[in-house]
């Protein structure tokens, strides 16, 4: 839940859940033809239509539908594994959802993306190791290691 209000935003979603109690609804579970809200608000204008400007494929449970991608899930954390399972979008659509960050404190920097200039999330910039593309110079791939990783197993 640390990750749900950055800088006076909110991202995911809070609603009362099916027991009542207020609760927090992560960017995943949102638009994932599951509703946790008790009224069902976590699945409310979840069809992506020709006018919808930004959509991507959100795929949650072997659940596939295209989805509007909305301000409070774009740029969101990921959580690391970069799976098609554990996002809001797939990974063919991190151009269309981690770009155009609202938030500054989400900003990593700034690029060209399809000719466009437009901001970067922090949460993509040396991420990829090369399976990405994002920007047209390919600049969030660029990396330099400024220590070495020291792996310790603790008991």
């Amino acid at each position: 839940e640390d990750e749900a209000v950055c800088n006076g935003l909110t991202y995911g979603m809070y609603c009362k859940g099916v027991d009542l109690s207020l609760m927090y609804i992560p960017s995943i579970f949102i638009c994932d033809l599951d509703p946790h809200c008790d009224s069902g608000e976590d699945e409310v204008n979840c069809t992506a239509t020709q006018e919808t400007q930004n959509t991507c494929t959100h795929i949650y449970q072997l659940k596939v539908r295209e989805v509007p991608v909305f301000n409070f899930t774009r740029c969101s954390v990921m959580d690391g594994s970069f799976g098609y399972l554990n996002h809001y979008c797939a990974y063919k659509d991190v151009k269309v959802y981690q770009t155009n960050c609202t938030d500054q404190a989400r900003v990593g920097g700034s690029c060209y993306v399809d000719g466009y200039l437009t901001t970067l999330s922090k949460y993509v910039i040396c991420e990829f190791s090369g399976a990405a593309e994002i920007c047209d110079d390919n600049i969030e791939r660029e990396c330099v290691s400024t220590s070495k990783f020291l792996s310790k197993n603790i008991h």
